[in-house]
């Protein structure tokens, strides 16, 4: 009997060492194990689970050998998907029995949602199947809240929030779930905010070689967290899983051929699911937190599918004129000057050219030379908006050349004067003819397709002086005084 129990004791103690050492090993296999200390739901696996598990694992890996980082890691997936569990609520709690000094700075747009994230993981940290495996693992009684608490063994786990500070806390891995709340995505001043969060938190770093910032969030805005994470570094890797297969946006490509039926996750995100999220969510919302694209693939106001392309031979002998938004600056994080060439034949609307530069006022006024004789002739007329430098545009080009400069005003369809500054409201003003196929592209223009692709894009676009200059052209062409059935005179 005595020698049964010990062989039954040894046993157990082997089993407990192999089970340690496979969750050491493993983030996605500590994931499961620890999955139903804080969720009651029972655990629900599909393929994009221990993809990421993997992902993640990868950039640990570096920080628990204190090895330079290769990458930062940004994740696009949907909600409902276990993000928060895989990226944030879990990761403290493994990691600690890796590298138990780690400190792990976890941000969200709230700090309700931060704390919740970081009351979960100390559950964690706490639950007895936790301390049976890795009671050397524990927390300071003197540390111990739900925005910061620590280790024995100096690791820490720190909750912040968009907007809120940061001083003087420093981490070995920082992450960032839901950066920005989806329901002010569309405000450039919380945009902004988000953004300025996330170049703080890059300050937080204990040692800028070796600490990486993962982040996961919905795509919600060209001009969101993500594409500013992408623009700002080469130095990402990118993870972009739509609810619904699209070559388009995912990434990498080659997970393709684990999307069954066109689905990411078919228990989760079935067709009946999907299709009720995209009578509650409305387009713009599926697109971004559904399909991980700032508009609908068809477009926003304005649909890809209305846009029709010409060739030159069509509008030959039809005169061509000229609107231009004026920005003075050379900063490209700025809004840029557009210069917009068109042409109008049998009330429909021919893009010829669009310049798009960050241009000084003498450089702007320089450009509209240019334009105008490449693509114009004596007869064009520029339309300036009086705004910005507008004004100043105006009257230098008045006075020192013979192009025929008018200050815009915008005009409703009777010519009458009106003040319209709503910029998604002109759009929607021009949008029925647009459908009708009345705005057409020069076709395979090197500038077509950027474009396009603000104009459908709008009005999720990063920026929308393309599609402002596309709306004073609409407006013009609608001017009843200004047209005639050759084109404007």
């Amino acid at each position: 009997m005595l020698i049964d129990r010990k062989k039954k004791i040894q046993y157990l103690k082997l089993l407990r060492e192999k089970k340690k050492r496979l969750l050491r090993s493993s983030y996605y296999e500590f994931v499961k194990y620890f999955w139903d200390t804080i969720i009651q739901d029972e655990f629900v696996d599909n393929w994009h689970i221990k993809y990421l598990c993997d992902e993640v694992q990868k950039v640990l890996e570096l920080v628990i050998a204190k090895q330079p980082k290769e990458y930062d890691l940004w994740i696009n997936v949907p909600p409902g998907t276990s993000k928060s569990t895989i990226v944030t609520v879990m990761l403290t709690a493994w990691l600690w029995i890796r590298a138990p000094w780690a400190v792990h700075i976890s941000n969200s747009y709230s700090a309700d949602l931060s704390h919740e994230h970081s009351m979960l993981s100390r559950d964690i940290v706490k639950s007895q199947k936790y301390q049976e495996l890795f009671g050397e693992i524990s927390i300071r009684r003197d540390k111990d809240n739900k925005s910061t608490w620590s280790n024995t063994m100096k690791g820490g786990r720190i909750a912040v929030s968009t907007g809120g500070s940061v001083t003087g806390r420093h981490g070995h891995v920082i992450t960032n779930d839901d950066p920005i709340n989806p329901k002010r995505a569309t405000s450039k001043v919380y945009r902004e905010e988000a953004k300025k969060h996330l170049g703080t938190l890059a300050t937080r770093k204990k040692n800028k070689e070796t600490v990486p910032m993962i982040g996961v969030m919905q795509r919600l805005h060209q001009d969101d967290p993500t594409g500013y994470v992408l623009s700002q570094s080469k130095a990402v890797k990118h993870i972009c899983l739509p609810g619904e297969y699209d070559a388009t946006i995912l990434k990498p490509d080659y997970l393709r051929d684990q999307y069954i039926d066109g689905l990411l996750d078919a228990k989760r995100l079935s067709r009946e699911v999907l299709d009720d999220l995209k009578i509650d969510l409305g387009s713009f919302g599926y697109a971004g937190q559904i399909q991980q694209s700032p508009a609908p693939a068809e477009g926003g106001i304005i649909k890809r599918a209305w846009i029709g392309t010409y060739e030159l031979s069509e509008i030959q002998g039809v005169q061509r004129h000229f609107v231009v938004d004026t920005a003075q600056t050379e900063n490209e994080k700025n809004a840029p000057t557009v210069i917009l060439c068109y042409a109008v034949k049998d009330r429909t609307v021919y893009i010829v050219n669009v310049t798009r530069k960050w241009l000084k006022s003498t450089a702007i006024e320089n450009q509209i030379k240019t334009d105008v004789l490449m693509y114009g002739d004596r007869n064009s007329k520029v339309y300036i908006e009086p705004k910005s430098t507008g004004p100043g545009v105006i009257t230098h080009l008045h006075n020192e050349t013979d192009i025929n400069v008018i200050d815009y005003e915008f005009r409703d369809h009777t010519g009458k004067i009106i003040q319209q500054q709503d910029k998604e409201l002109r759009v929607y003003g021009w949008a029925p003819k647009a459908e009708a196929g009345r705005l057409k592209v020069l076709n395979n223009a090197p500038w077509a397709s950027d474009y396009i692709e603000e104009i459908v894009t709008f009005p999720a676009s990063t920026f929308k002086d393309q599609t402002d200059t596309t709306s004073m052209a609409m407006e013009l062409a609608s001017q009843v005084q200004h047209t005639y059935s050759g084109g404007f005179v």
